[in-house]
This record gives structure tokens, sequence and C-alpha cells, in this order.
């Protein structure tokens, strides 16, 4: 009821409105009235200082306090609408960022994207500056940062510049989000950043598979077959620190390059005693024509095919490879 009574006075004369919403901001106020107190501020002309820019991130998440009411569902990018409104596009930026950086609580950061989503759909030109203090969100579960940065960069060259610049940077966790981001849009530079460090790119990896409820793989996204990221790969599946999904994903990629792939046949091989239930199907998918790497293949998998645990999977497999002949 207080809230309503705000945005109703506010409504019908903001100037003596003002005294009403600055009772209504004091700290002793129900959080609901507190939220409405800082929207109402805005639309009462108020200024805006970092003391109510500070209230305002400590209130957040926002939308689940502010209760049932027909004036408002969203509060924090109104707030930060109505900043943009008043040509304090710094203030909203400044604003955005520390929800953004809020480390206590993931549900403020994701109603830090509702803000920098509207802020970047307002004025374009400042996605670049909210782009590095997004990325971090993306590892909160329930974010919609990836869809955000995805429909940012399309037809908007400088959001790229600045994904290809972090992900070439020497800060490894930027690098690898940036990187999962390009990944996603099929930007032709992945590849090969991917190549070049590919142990310290775990986002970038996993997000070169699309899985469904379960962990399930529904697809491989179309990564070309390069030769830089072909050997990164060879020389990473050897490794002994790589684990089952890690394995998962670079299996899933050679699989979906085919005989492309077929140089890899010595480390899949390897790998085969290790990823007995995984490997038997990328061996014949990269097996190719009759040769030394087909011949080797078939051996191993008919010395597999007897093994409890793999043995269906290497079976599979032959059947695949004589189906092929």
């Amino acid at each position: 009821m207080r809230a309503d009574l705000l945005f109703g006075a506010v409504l019908v004369d903001p100037i003596e409105a003002r005294t009403l919403v600055a009772e209504g901001f004091l700290p002793s106020q129900p959080d609901p009235v507190r939220i409405a107190s800082l929207v109402a501020w805005l639309d009462a002309g108020l200024p805006w200082t970092a003391e109510t820019s500070a209230a305002t991130v400590s209130l957040l998440p926002a939308t689940a306090r502010i209760g049932q009411t027909p004036w408002l569902y969203d509060p924090f990018p109104e707030i930060v609408e109505r900043l943009l409104n008043r040509a304090e596009a710094k203030t909203a930026i400044e604003l955005v960022e520390a929800a953004l950086r809020a480390d206590d609580n993931p549900k403020t950061r994701i109603e830090g994207t509702w803000g920098a989503m509207r802020v970047g759909d307002t004025h374009p030109r400042l996605r670049t500056r909210l782009l590095p203090t997004l990325l971090p969100v993306l590892d909160d579960e329930g974010s919609n940062v990836m869809a955000l940065l995805t429909r940012w960069v399309r037809g908007n060259s400088a959001v790229l510049d600045v994904l290809l610049d972090l992900a070439s940077g020497e800060d490894p966790t930027a690098a690898d989000r940036a990187l999962t981001v390009m990944i996603n849009i099929d930007a032709p530079q992945a590849p090969q950043l991917l190549a070049q460090d590919l142990p310290q790119r775990p986002r970038a990896l996993a997000a070169t598979s699309v899985s469904e409820g379960g962990g399930r793989l529904r697809y491989v996204r179309p990564i070309p077959c390069q030769e830089a990221l072909l050997n990164a790969i060879r020389a990473r599946l050897g490794a002994v620190d790589v684990g089952e999904q890690e394995a998962s994903d670079l299996l899933g990629l050679l699989e979906s390059w085919g005989t492309g792939a077929r140089a890899a046949t010595p480390e899949l091989l390897s790998a085969l005693p290790r990823h007995s239930t995984r490997v038997p199907g990328v061996l014949a998918r990269v097996a190719g024509e009759p040769g030394p790497e087909r011949d080797a293949t078939v051996q191993a998998l008919r010395a597999a095919a007897f093994h409890p645990e793999g043995g269906q999977a290497a079976r599979e497999a032959l059947r695949t490879l004589n189906e092929a002949n």
C-alpha cells in the first residue's frame, strides 16, 4: 500500500511528493517501500547520489522484494532506464557494474544483467563498456548473459573486437569466458584461439558441445577442423589430468570431423582403455579408407570387444566399420 501511494503521489505532483519519497527512502522503512522510493526518487526529479546507488544495490534482488504492485514489476532496470532518460548514462553504468560485481548473491548479479540489457539496448555504443563486467556472470546458473551477448555481438563489430581482445589477453579466466561467447556465435577466430592454450580454456571447450538435460550430447558445434586445433586436441587427449567431461568434449570434436581427424588415430587408440565406452564410436568415424590406421583400429576394437566394460561399444564400432566396406 505504501509503495502504491508513492507512485500515485509522484504521478499527481512530482514536486510535492518529494518529501514523501524522501521519507520512504529512510532505512527504517520496509524494503518494498524503500525500493519504490528509489524509483519514485527519479520520477520526482531528486538528485541521484552515491548513497542512493549504494542503497539500490543493497536492496537487490529487488523484484522478489517489491511484491505485487500495478506500478512496477522489475525495479532495477526501471531505475537504470530512468537514469538514462535523465542523461546520466555514466551513473547508470556504474550502478549496473556494482550490481554485476556483487559477490554475495547470484540473484543480484542476474538483476544486474537486466540493467545491462536496458543500457545496451538503449545505447548500443555502451555495450563494450559493460562487456568485461558481464562475462563473469556467465558462470551463474540461470543467467541470460550468453543470450544477451550473442544478440549484442551480431552486427556489432565493436563488441566482437572487445571479445577478441579479451580472448587473446593474458588473463586466462577472462580469455576463457570471452572465447566461450565467440564459440557460441561461431566466430571464425575461435578455433585458432582455442588451439593456442587448450588446457586453459575449459569453458570454451565445453561450449563446443551442446547437451540436453542429464548431460546427454545433442550436437557438436560446427568448429572447423584446423591443423593447429587438431594437434592441440591430440596432445591434450594424452594428458594425465584430462577428466571424463573434458575427454568427452575433445572426443566430440574429433568425431564431428570424421576422417578429417584421422591423424588423431594413435592418440585415440592410446585413450581407448581409459575411455572405453566413448572412443570406439569416434574411431569408427575417423577410420577412413583402408590403410595402416584403419588396420590398427580394427585390431584394437577386436581386442576391446571382449572386455566387460566398453565391449558393446567396441562391437558396435566394428559393425559400423564393416558396413562401411
